[in-house]
């Protein structure tokens, strides 16, 4: 059964974290990734919460509804 890196994200000023999955496995809690939001996919930075491989069957988010982290920021971006 396939497995999935969910990645839990906040939004700075927000205490809710959201899931997405990441394909990117050298993501750590503390990194700040950017992540679509809204109907409109709009690109937005968050900072990672938690991480947790699931599968289809246990994951908080069915994989094939839930967005994807578009990439890790790095600290010369992140300004």
């Amino acid at each position: 059964m396939e497995k999935y890196l969910y990645v839990k994200a906040q939004f700075n000023g927000s205490e809710r974290a959201y899931s997405y999955i990441c394909e990117d496995v050298s993501v750590k809690v503390g990194d700040k990734i950017k992540v679509p939001v809204g109907a409109e996919n709009r690109p937005k930075t968050a900072t990672v919460t938690e991480l947790a491989w699931h599968t289809e069957t246990d994951a908080p988010y069915p994989p094939n509804l839930c967005k994807r982290v578009i990439e890790i920021v790095k600290e010369s971006d992140n300004t």
